[in-house]
This record gives structure tokens, sequence and C-alpha cells, in this order.
């Protein structure tokens, strides 16, 4: 005969279920983007388990020159996707870019990562980027500094990263 049933299958955990709600926009402002989020994640669907994420940010852009930031806040989780109640977790990021030509774009980011996960630091980020655009194709040079890697004090780094994107 024919049966029905759950569409995840008994030998796997449930995941659990989110809602999120949005808003992506100029507000009618010339050169303005606009973010703002809420999301409510059940880490699991048998319990009351819920990590709450909010988003924040804002980008303009006037002439070659374009700034932004943006903010995100977990509450009840210290890495962003695991439950922990009383957690929280914070990346907060700006960047601003300039337009040499229609070719070439220069980039600058930072990047704070703050947990109150006991023992864990603050991780910071900075990274410059140059952009080149060939037309069909596109190559970036990234540099990349890291201080407090994944919260651990000291543990630092740097890398270089070369890219190329093909549009077909």
């Amino acid at each position: 005969g024919i049966r029905s049933g759950d569409s995840n299958p008994g030998a796997v955990a449930k995941s659990g279920s989110a809602t999120a709600i949005g808003f992506n926009g100029d507000l009618g402002v010339k050169g303005l983007g606009v973010i703002a989020s809420y999301t409510v994640r059940d880490t699991d669907s048998l319990d009351a388990k819920e990590i709450n994420m909010t988003n924040i940010g804002a980008s303009y852009n006037f002439g070659n020159v374009t700034v932004g930031a943006m903010q995100s806040t977990v509450d009840d989780s210290n890495t962003g996707t695991t439950f922990t109640a009383g957690g929280e977790y914070k990346a907060t990021s700006a960047g601003i870019v300039y337009a040499a030509s229609d070719a070439i774009s220069i980039g600058y980011q930072i990047a704070k990562h703050e947990t109150n996960t006991a023992g864990l630091v603050d991780e910071d980020t900075q990274s410059i980027t140059i952009g080149y655009n060939l037309g069909g194709a596109t190559v970036t040079a990234q540099w990349t500094d890291v201080e407090n890697k994944g919260g651990t004090a000291s543990t630092d780094g740097e890398a270089f990263e070369l890219r190329i994107k093909q549009a077909y």
C-alpha cells in the first residue's frame, strides 16, 4: 500500500527549522544600500533551543568610492552556528573601495569577531584587494592579515591570494 511519513529519514538527526525576515534596498536614495535582517533558528525540532541572528549594514557610493559597514550579532551561540545558552557572537566589518579606472579597483577591509566564550579573545582581520577587469575575466590579488585566529591569543597569520574569474 501507499505510506506517508516524515521527509527526514528515521536514522538521521533532525536539523530544526528557521524563519527569517529582512530588507535589502536603497530607501529611495541613489547610491545607498541598506540591509537589515532577523533570523530565528531552531537547532532541533524536538526542543526549544533557538539561535537568533540580527544583521544590519549600509553602503554608500559616491563617484569612484564606495564605503560600507556591517554588523552581525548572534545570540545563544558563541560560534554563530552551535547553540550555547547565554552565548553571544558578533562580527563587525567595514570597507572602502576606490575605482581608479574602469578596469582597476583597490579596496581595504577590516573586521572584528567577538565571542563571550571563556578563554577566547577577539579576532582582528584586515585585507587589501586589487582587482583588474580584463573584460571577460577579472584578476584579483588579496593580502590578508589575521590576529588571534579563531579567538586564540597570539595565533596570527598572513595570506596572499590570487584569483582569476572567467565570465562565460
